[in-house]
C-alpha cells in the first residue's frame, strides 16, 4: 500500500515537474514566433515605404519636368 502511494506521488510529482517546465518554454517559443512575424512585417513595411518615396520622387520629377 504504501509503495504503490509512493510510486504515485514520484509519478505525480514528475508530471507536474514535466507539466510547468513544458509550458513557459511553450510559451518562449510563441513569444519568439510572434517577433520573428513582427520583424516580417516591419520588413515589408519597409520595402512598401520604399516604394511609395520612390513613387513620390517620379511623381515630382515628371510634374516638373512636363510643367517646364
Amino acid at each position: 500500500g504504501g509503495l504503490l502511494f509512493g510510486a504515485a506521488l514520484s509519478l505525480f510529482v514528475v508530471f507536474l515537474l514535466v507539466l510547468t517546465s513544458t509550458r513557459p518554454s511553450a510559451w518562449s517559443m510563441s513569444v519568439m514566433w510572434q517577433a520573428e512575424d513582427a520583424r516580417d512585417m516591419q520588413a515589408r513595411l519597409a520595402v512598401a515605404e520604399e516604394r511609395l518615396r520612390f513613387g513620390r520622387d517620379m511623381h515630382d520629377v515628371l510634374g516638373r519636368n512636363l510643367a517646364v
